[in-house]
C-alpha cells in the first residue's frame, strides 16, 4: 500500500513539474510584444470583416442580396412617402410611411413572399424600437409563391414618428446560421 502511494505521488509530482515547464513557454510567448501586437492586429482585421459582413446599410433603390435559412432572394425599397391618412383613419403615431418592395427569389426552391418579408421594420431613427409592417387592402403580391427567379412587389404599410431620416431593415438567419441584419436608410421630402 505505502509503494502504491510513493508511485502515486511521483507521478502527480512529475505532472506537476511539466505542467509548470510548459506553462513557461507559454508565457514567453504570450508575452513577446512584437507577437502580441500582430495577433491583436489579425484579431482586429477578422473582427472587422465579420462586423462588416453581418451588417449592410443601403439607401434607397438599393437590393440586399440575402441568403437566409428561408432561402436566397433579392429584396429592394423601391420607393416610400409620407401619408396623413389611410382610407380616413388618422396615424396614431405622427405619420404613416408606405413603402414599396421588391422580392426577387434566386434560390432553386419556391419561395413564399410574405417569408421574404416578414422580418421588416421600420425606424424613425436609429435608436428607435421598429415598428412591424401593415398590410395594406388588395395585396396579393404578399400572398404569392415566387418560382425561381421570378420577382414581385407590393407596398407595406409602417406607423411612425416624424423624422429626418428613416431607417428599414430586418435581422435574419443567414444560411450558414449566422444573425446578420441589413437596413435602409433614406429621408422623405
Amino acid at each position: 500500500m505505502l509503494k502504491r502511494f510513493k508511485f502515486l505521488f511521483l507521478v502527480l509530482v512529475l505532472a506537476l513539474v511539466l505542467v509548470a515547464c510548459s506553462s513557461d513557454d507559454e508565457g514567453e510567448a504570450a508575452n513577446d510584444p512584437e507577437e502580441e501586437s500582430t495577433q491583436t492586429e489579425e484579431e482586429q482585421e477578422t473582427e472587422s470583416t465579420e462586423e462588416s459582413d453581418a451588417s449592410v446599410e443601403l439607401g434607397m433603390g438599393e437590393t440586399a442580396e440575402l441568403k437566409t435559412t428561408l432561402g436566397n432572394f433579392n429584396l429592394t425599397l423601391l420607393d416610400a412617402e409620407e401619408q396623413a391618412e389611410i382610407d380616413g383613419e388618422q396615424p396614431q403615431l405622427d405619420t404613416f410611411v408606405v413603402t414599396e418592395w421588391e422580392v426577387e427569389n434566386t434560390s432553386e426552391e419556391p419561395l413564399q413572399v410574405a417569408d421574404a418579408v416578414s422580418a421588416l421594420d421600420m425606424y424613425s431613427g436609429k435608436d428607435d424600437t421598429g415598428r412591424g409592417w401593415i398590410l395594406l387592402e388588395n395585396q396579393d403580391p404578399w400572398e404569392k409563391e415566387l418560382q425561381p427567379g421570378e420577382k414581385a412587389s407590393g407596398e407595406l404599410l409602417f406607423e411612425l414618428y416624424q423624422t429626418e431620416e428613416y431607417y428599414a431593415g430586418m435581422e435574419y438567419a443567414s444560411a450558414e446560421s449566422s444573425l446578420k441584419s441589413v437596413m435602409w436608410k433614406f429621408s422623405l421630402e
